[in-house]
């Protein structure tokens, strides 16, 4: 549009100068020359004349035109030069890093802001004063030197990125990632400090972190393996599971009755997994229940402790269960024991009821021919196969053998009063009689009624003789006095 502007506007220009100089050269043909009237070498000039003006006008018009579509077209690159180095500027003032332009000489001939905030130096104590030599660490200027002439010999022979130390002004030090490149045509090279303190900073500050978190996760997998080999040594299984009843860690004693690897069993229902093998629940006592496994006889105790945590989402649980067969089986011996003592009990306070009956009546009537009936009492002829006829138990009721004098049981002794625990220990009748402690009482007692009988009838019989004693003492006593009083009277 403005090389339009300037075609039409070099026409004009160069058509009015045209007119112009038509009209001084009929001014000076008229009034300086003296060749006729001003009118008539305006209008109507000679023909050589005219060829002339109009050769004169048209190259007006040409230089107009081509000076002017000279200087628009300068104008436009200068416009465009201008927009150029101000984008350029732009860029440059606002990349976000620090960036300087140096000579092959290593003279720094601009610098941008961003640099400036880098360093702490002002641009104009930097720019054309200073090498990029004076700021760079004693460090790293060596290599850093050997890059700037490769770069220069060829820019592939160093490398564009890399890391180095920036001294700042006030003597401080700064870590920064450099990317360099070549401007093609000159010996300059463009280079963009990006300063990484702050990331090397977080970065060891995260090494020492991680250092930290692993000393630490070494810790804690330490503690996990010794409180997993804690769990592992305890006889009880050990189940921990969520809301939902799914195993989330368990010990080793579950492993070893579930007879599964350890994966199989995480993620599997509790119930699912202990209590397939038909296992029937028991007694529930406390916050335990007894279960059953009727297939192998052994015994377990399931105990459930609920709980939450803060930061875990829902219901937990710790399940244990142990093996209580042993235990069971104890219990059971001991409320055997103990019915069996209850059972005795309740025989030998029958037994004691029926003694002391039968000694009241021994005290109240004299009668000392009462006895303890034992039902375990059987023939001793039968038991021991004795055919002998002339055995006084033979053929009779269940007699008490070991009373009765003169019968042939083989396990009897010559004096019937004499020690029970002698022979008649290993007597089958007197076994069978003696089967049970109230029943080896209730013969105790038999036995000594029938030696308390046995010695009442001697006594009796003693009584009886003394008796009969005393009467022939009398007898003769009064014989004797009759004959002293015969005496006497005759004398």
């Amino acid at each position: 549009m403005n090389l339009k502007l300037a075609v039409h506007r070099s026409i004009l220009v160069g058509s009015a100068l045209g007119v112009l100089f038509w009209i001084l050269e009929a001014v000076v043909h008229a009034y300086l020359f003296r060749d006729g009237r001003f009118p008539l070498e305006l209008l109507a000039p000679g023909r050589h004349e005219v060829w002339m003006r109009l050769v004169v006008v048209a190259l007006l018009v040409a230089g107009s035109f081509f000076t002017n579509i000279t200087v628009a077209r300068r104008r436009e690159v200068e416009l465009a030069l201008n927009q150029v180095e101000n984008e350029d500027r732009t860029i440059f003032e606002n990349t976000g890093a620090a960036t300087i332009l140096v000579e092959a000489d290593t003279t720094i001939v601009k610098a941008n802001r961003e640099f400036e905030l880098l360093c702490g130096y002002r641009k104009v104590e930097i720019e054309g004063r200073k090498s990029w030599t004076d700021l760079v660490s004693p460090d790293c200027l060596a290599w850093m030197r050997e890059y700037h002439k490769r770069r220069r010999i060829d820019p592939a022979a160093a490398p564009r990125n890399y890391d180095c130390k920036i001294i700042t002004k006030e003597g401080g030090e700064r870590d920064t990632n450099i990317t360099v490149a070549m401007i093609p045509g000159t010996g300059r090279s463009a280079l963009s400090f990006f300063d990484i303190t702050d990331s090397k900073q977080a970065a060891a500050e995260l090494q020492q972190n991680h250092r930290e978190l692993s000393a630490m996760l070494g810790q804690v997998l330490y503690a996990k393996r010794e409180w997993e080999m804690t769990m592992d040594c305890i006889e009880h299984m050990v189940i921990l599971i969520d809301g939902a009843g799914l195993i989330k860690r368990c010990n080793r004693a579950v492993k070893e009755i579930a007879a599964l690897p350890y994966k199989r069993i995480i993620g599997r229902q509790w119930q699912e997994l202990l209590m397939a093998d038909k296992v029937e629940t028991g007694t529930v006592y406390g916050d335990g229940i007894e279960l059953s496994q009727p297939a192998t006889g052994r015994w377990f105790v399931l105990n459930s402790y609920p709980f939450k945590e803060e930061g875990y989402e829902g219901s937990w649980s710790v399940i244990t269960m142990h093996e209580s067969t042993a235990m069971k089986r104890v219990t059971e011996e001991v409320e055997q024991r103990k019915q069996e003592i209850e059972e005795h009990r309740e025989k030998l306070q029958l037994a004691l009821r029926e003694i002391s009956s039968l000694i009241q009546q021994v005290a109240c009537l004299q009668d000392f021919g009462v006895r303890f009936k034992n039902p375990k009492q059987r023939k001793c002829y039968e038991v021991m196969g004795c055919a002998k006829e002339n055995c006084p138990c033979f053929g009779q009721e269940p007699e008490r053998c070991w009373q009765t004098a003169g019968s042939s049981s083989s396990c009897r002794t010559s004096d019937a009063s004499s020690d029970l625990d002698g022979n008649c220990a290993i007597c089958p009748v007197f076994k069978a009689a003696t089967s049970d402690p109230v029943y080896q009482i209730g013969e105790r007692f038999n036995n000594m009624m029938y030696i308390v009988e046995s010695k009442s009838r001697e006594l009796e019989r003693a009584n009886q003789e003394l008796k009969a004693a005393q009467a022939q003492v009398h007898l003769q006593e009064a014989i004797s006095v009759g004959i002293g009083e015969d005496s006497s009277l005759k004398g």
